[in-house]
């Protein structure tokens, strides 16, 4: 416990809770990639600008016809521009995928360089046990650690075809290759996709005050 109270303490306003979603294709799809690399496709964007205040919820989702490269870089960094942490669960996927954006995308190269300079990761306190409930079974993932802390937040409450980010590439690959092909199946697995990648996000909301709650 005596590491999460300076853990808390160094954090800088406003809070944006961030997540990626990636999609790796074993055929390149689009200009500069190769097999199997992850590409993102959709971020979720929690904003808060001060301790247990409300968030604004800002989304990006490819439509699936374009490289989604482009429209996510540049929406991800309209959404970050002012100061702050940007706080991800697993630092380093969220930072690789950052870094690999950076690389292709040259003019935003100083601005990527700078929210991956603020990245923050949510998983360490939870990672080195500084808090730790029997209700985690030993694991860390925020799928984890979320039910035995917030208990009243569950992914189980997610459309099945989505709740976990394994689910979420194949569902935006069916998209790609379009297999799916009834409108309504198109904007109800997108609206899967969404609610997933917002429940990530608001859930490390949850998860912060659950910590604060926890040190006092």
């Amino acid at each position: 416990m005596k590491h999460l109270a300076p853990f808390l303490n160094d954090v800088t306003y406003p809070l944006y809770f961030f997540d990626i979603e990636t999609v790796q294709l074993p055929v390149p799809r689009w200009i500069g990639t190769s097999p199997f690399d992850s590409v993102p496709f959709q971020f979720s964007i929690h904003r808060q600008e001060e301790r247990g205040g409300p968030t604004e919820h800002v989304e990006y989702l490819s439509d699936a016809r374009t490289d989604p490269r482009d429209a996510f870089v540049r929406t991800f960094l309209e959404s970050t521009e002012a100061p702050g942490d940007i706080w991800v669960y697993n630092l380093s996927f969220e930072r690789r995928a950052l870094q690999q954006l950076s690389l292709r995308f040259e003019s935003l190269q100083a601005d990527l360089d700078n929210r991956i300079g603020r990245l923050r990761d949510l998983m360490t306190p939870f990672q080195k046990r500084w808090c730790y409930d029997p209700a985690m079974n030993g694991r860390f993932s925020i799928k984890k650690v979320l039910p035995a802390l917030v208990p009243s937040v569950s992914y189980e409450s997610l459309d099945a075809d989505v709740r976990n980010g394994e689910d979420a590439c194949v569902a935006f690959e069916s998209l790609l290759r379009g297999e799916v092909v009834s409108p309504h199946e198109v904007d109800r697995l997108r609206e899967s996709l969404l609610a997933y990648c917002e429940l990530d996000t608001r859930a490390m909301v949850l998860l912060m005050d659950a910590l604060h709650n926890i040190r006092e």
